[in-house]
């Protein structure tokens, strides 16, 4: 089962909660994109192709995920919010808030969804919402001939991530499966982290998605902001 969320149902308290919550259980979800972050989507899509091959951020490659993840099969790059003015383009910078935007709104309806208490959760929204909370624009670029076997699963660290794929190639485990997560066109994906699980801290409700990298034959690049 895989949930679809539109612009119009984010807007519609009663449908984004009911859905949220289903979504909440599987661990991730789709969001459609809103026009003004679709217009910038190629732009990001060739950042992520080239940044590698770029003396400007040759230096900046983080490892976000494990080792074996970030070095030996995908090139990635992270910038830190702080730095978003400084090393962005500018149209970029644009699509970066606008992605941190949306996953601060996705968030605080979880909070309320499930009542997190306010001595939790007031400091963990309050840090986000004053921009005190860490945020990172991720860039990745998967290499088919490194990746000839299923990737390490892993779970993204922090709360929330909210993600653009360009080809299929992404696993999501769901009640002990592994499921292909395509994409679909003019939507994001939307992934949920181990802190938030933790702050849930109920299986039946909220887990965090385990995702891996199937073997590809292509180039595969995406885009997100983890917060």
């Amino acid at each position: 089962m895989k949930i679809h969320i539109s612009l119009d149902e984010l807007i519609q308290a009663r449908i984004l909660s009911i859905k949220l919550f289903e979504a909440c259980r599987l661990g991730f979800f789709y969001l459609e994109i809103p026009p003004a972050c679709q217009q910038l989507i190629d732009e990001a899509l060739q950042l992520a192709d080239s940044f590698s091959k770029d003396r400007k951020y040759r230096k900046l490659r983080s490892k976000i995920y494990s080792q074996e993840h970030a070095s030996e099969l995908s090139k990635s790059l992270s910038i830190e919010k702080q730095y978003w003015e400084e090393l962005l383009p500018h149209r970029l910078i644009s699509l970066a808030h606008m992605m941190s935007t949306l996953g601060l709104y996705l968030l605080r309806k979880v909070w309320e969804i499930f009542q997190i208490p306010e001595e939790i959760g007031g400091s963990a929204i309050g840090n986000l919402v004053e921009n005190k909370g860490p945020a990172y624009f991720v860039f990745n670029h998967y290499i088919p001939w490194k990746i000839r076997e299923n990737s390490q699963a892993h779970k993204i660290l922090g709360q929330i991530a909210v993600l653009f794929i360009s080809q299929p190639g992404l696993e999501t485990k769901v009640n002990g499966e592994w499921v292909a997560i395509d994409p679909t066109p003019n939507y994001f994906i939307v992934n949920f982290g181990t802190a938030l699980e933790s702050y849930v801290n109920n299986p039946e409700c909220l887990n965090a998605a385990c995702h891996r990298v199937r073997p590809i034959s292509h180039d595969c690049v995406s885009f997100g902001v983890f917060k």
